[in-house]
């Protein structure tokens, strides 16, 4: 018989993750800001980056973005030449995304600020731990 769940650990644990989750945005975003850029640019060029080109409705939902929110600033990537846009051959009402050579450069330009939030947050951790976290984070992934 399969344990009952304890909604005070799972809570704890829930709570946990997004406290986590905003650390590293928050220090993510100040040292990036620090640099004049944007986190939330930084993260549309890394889901492209690690994705692929997309079609937009697959990067708003791939990124946790609004739709509309997306198109705007997708509409400012394009104008700072980070992203281009053309709509699917196959179907006219899909518009597909991907970075441009200006935009991957912005990207790795990046990394080390958001690398350094990262490891920041997971000072306390040994390299050990490390590895099971990130262990159990793709159990949890793979679902």
């Amino acid at each position: 018989m399969a344990a009952r769940p304890d909604p005070t650990l799972t809570e704890e644990i829930g709570r946990g993750i997004h406290r986590v989750r905003r650390l590293i945005l928050q220090e993510a975003s100040r040292r990036l800001e620090e640099r004049g850029e944007s986190l939330f640019i930084w993260q549309i060029l890394n889901f492209l980056d690690r994705c692929g080109p997309q079609m937009q409705s697959e990067l708003a939902e791939g990124t946790g973005q609004h739709p509309t929110g997306l198109s705007r600033l997708l509409e400012e990537m394009e104008r700072e030449g980070l992203v281009q846009r053309a709509r699917d051959s196959r179907d006219r009402r899909k518009v597909r995304v991907e970075p441009t050579a200006t935009g991957r450069r912005r990207l790795r330009a990046g990394r080390p600020s958001v690398h350094s939030a990262v490891e920041q947050v997971l000072e306390p951790l040994g390299m050990g731990e490390r590895r099971t976290l990130r262990d159990l984070l793709q159990r949890l992934l793979d679902v």
